[in-house]
């Protein structure tokens, strides 16, 4: 069986920028405040997403994509139930017997020029 899918990453907190790159073209880079976003680099700068995935129902059939919620942790899930919010979805996954899943694709909408203050 192959497991495919798709992670929206802007579903995080983030903005689209352009940069100059060493040559002088630009490149269109996605920015993700750790601290906001309830990620954290490890030791060795590694900086890790946490996910739950599970299949929802709807009229007691399965539906047959699972969807991808981030899992911040425990403690600040409670945080968030507090204040009346939920990790962001991701996206889902798609499961094929035949390696023909197809995958959905984010589109960027909103592009910046890079600034000095990241608008967070």
């Amino acid at each position: 069986m192959i497991v495919k899918g798709s992670i929206q990453l802007t579903a995080l907190k983030s903005i689209i920028e352009k940069r100059k790159k060493n040559d002088g073209t630009e490149a269109l880079c996605l920015v993700i405040p750790l601290e906001l976003n309830r990620l954290k680099a490890t030791d060795k700068g590694q900086v890790y997403l946490n996910f739950t995935s599970w299949t929802t129902k709807q009229g007691g059939e399965k539906i047959s994509r699972p969807i991808i919620n981030q899992d911040p942790g425990r403690d600040a899930r409670e945080i968030l139930k507090a204040e009346g919010k939920y990790p962001p979805t991701l996206g889902n996954l798609e499961f094929s017997e035949f390696g023909e899943a197809s995958t959905a694709q984010a589109t960027v909408t909103d592009i910046i020029s890079a600034q000095d203050d990241l608008p967070f």
